[in-house]
């Protein structure tokens, strides 16, 4: 299984991996990145990832608003959803 992480500390990202291969006995392959652009430009560059786990606290943000934190969530997941179900698929 190949896993895009989007999460703002490698040791997370490898410790989901090895509870994962514990788990199920299966091997995963993992690409670390930071920021949620990162996670657009990585799926134009390859759509091969069969999964992606992205941590909400990726970016720091500018506003303690919780509703303009939310919308600007959920803009970043809408952008990353429409890139990931691309027609660019082989």
């Amino acid at each position: 299984m190949k896993v895009l992480f989007a999460v703002n500390n490698e040791e997370v990202s490898d410790s989901i991996i090895k509870l994962y291969q514990k788990e199920y006995r299966e091997i995963i392959s993992g690409k670390n990145v930071y920021y949620f652009n990162a996670i657009i430009k990585e799926l134009q560059r390859d759509q091969t990832y069969d999964r992606i786990v992205i941590s909400e606290d990726l970016e720091p943000y500018t506003n303690n608003n919780f509703d303009v934190i939310d919308k600007f969530l959920f803009e970043q997941l809408d952008k990353i959803s429409d890139e990931a179900i691309s027609d660019r698929r082989n």
